[in-house]
């Protein structure tokens, strides 16, 4: 939250965890929450192919700094070269003293803190985190700390400022939602707290999207102009979120697909199949919808699917459809289906790229589980 000075009534510091123990800790959470088998398999291959594992960047990884800053690992996630050194120490300490690889700790701190890689249906620490079900609460400031605070920003630390100078990407969903609000900069301390308040009250972001502008300025701080302000906001994600994709765009990974159809399709009460056509280069051509409804093989037909394919010459196509539960482990079904839309994009010449299953908060890619075939 920036270089924030919270002053407050009382401090109950949480204790730094052995580090080898900690990310152990994380393993067995994580374990307990995937498909059996799962993480183990994932990981094997981790430490096989370290290339898979970037090392942990503070810029590119928010929801892992805030885990680690949350952990007491990280003392400010803003000082950007203490912090990294913090991290690096923190991994080579765990490792030493018989916890995981960094690069296998790397990914076990991202799929912990942002559910990245689709291994558990969702993160335990990410913007809601779930601490009665962390191993860790007890060595963690988010879930030991008083939550009345006041805040002070350092210069150069206002949200303002630091949007300039290290993206919007880099501030949290409260200091985002207070540059949407804040009347001046002047004002930005109050409406950092208004905000946290605000998405503290309702959940989260999902809910918030759902209030008119009258609920939203029930709560203290919050104004009817920031309300309509917010309101406005969360209708732009959601028209944002109904866009085709531009034509050229191209889909590069799983990860990519996930991306693009999560906000049209995790809130969906019915499952919906979507085929996504693509060129050579795996850009976007077209999508479609196959078939909506309870999945099953004879909705989800391989000469209708690829009709429209032939028909725009798509050289690939790929696939995304949604469980209504959130969970998106695959199902037999779901494995069966895939095996026989592959065999029939070998027949056509159309390469089929991947079959994406969107969860609630994380997806499953058929390619990064190797659960389909790809071209060598």
């Amino acid at each position: 939250m920036g270089k924030a000075v919270r002053k407050r009534t009382s401090e109950a510091a949480a204790g730094r965890a052995d580090p080898a123990a900690t990310l152990r800790a994380v393993q067995s959470r994580l374990a307990s929450l995937a498909e059996h088998g799962t993480l183990s398999a994932f990981l094997k291959r981790i430490r096989h192919r370290t290339s898979d594992a970037e090392p942990l960047s503070l810029h590119d990884d928010p929801e892992a700094a805030r885990f680690l800053h949350r952990l007491g690992v990280i003392s400010n996630p803003h000082a950007r070269k203490r912090a990294c050194g913090e991290v690096e120490g923190f991994l080579e300490s765990a490792s030493r003293s018989g916890g995981p690889a960094p690069a296998v700790a790397s990914v076990l701190v991202r799929a912990y803190a942002s559910g990245l890689y689709g291994v558990t249906p969702e993160a335990v620490c990410g913007d809601e985190p779930k601490c009665g079900d962390c191993p860790l609460s007890g060595n963690c400031r988010e879930f030991n700390s008083p939550r009345s605070a006041t805040l002070s920003y350092a210069p150069g630390e206002r949200p303002s400022e630091r949007v300039e100078t290290e993206g919007a990407r880099a501030l949290s969903v409260s200091e985002l939602m207070a540059l949407v609000t804040a009347a001046a900069p002047a004002k930005e301390e109050a409406a950092v707290e208004a905000c946290e308040r605000l998405v503290k009250e309702h959940g989260g972001l999902r809910a918030l999207s759902e209030l008119r502008p009258a609920d939203i300025a029930k709560t203290k701080g919050v104004s009817a102009r920031a309300a309509r302000a917010i309101a406005a906001a969360m209708e732009l994600i959601r028209r944002w979120a109904e866009e085709t994709r531009p034509t050229g765009r191209a889909f590069r990974s799983g990860r990519d697909l996930f991306e693009h159809y999560r906000l049209k399709l995790r809130d969906l009460k019915k499952e919906v199949f979507v085929a996504v056509l693509l060129d050579q280069k795996n850009r976007f051509l077209a999508d479609e919808v196959c078939s909506e409804g309870t999945l099953t093989s004879s909705l989800v037909h391989p000469r209708e699917v690829f009709r429209r394919a032939v028909r725009e010459s798509a050289a690939a196509i790929a696939f995304v459809h949604n469980p209504p539960s959130g969970d998106p482990t695959p199902s037999t079904l779901d494995l069966e289906i895939t095996e026989r839309l592959q065999a029939v994009s070998e027949l056509v010449g159309i390469r089929m790229l991947d079959h994406v299953i969107v969860g609630e908060t994380t997806y499953v890619s058929f390619v990064e589980r190797g659960l389909m075939k790809t071209e060598t």
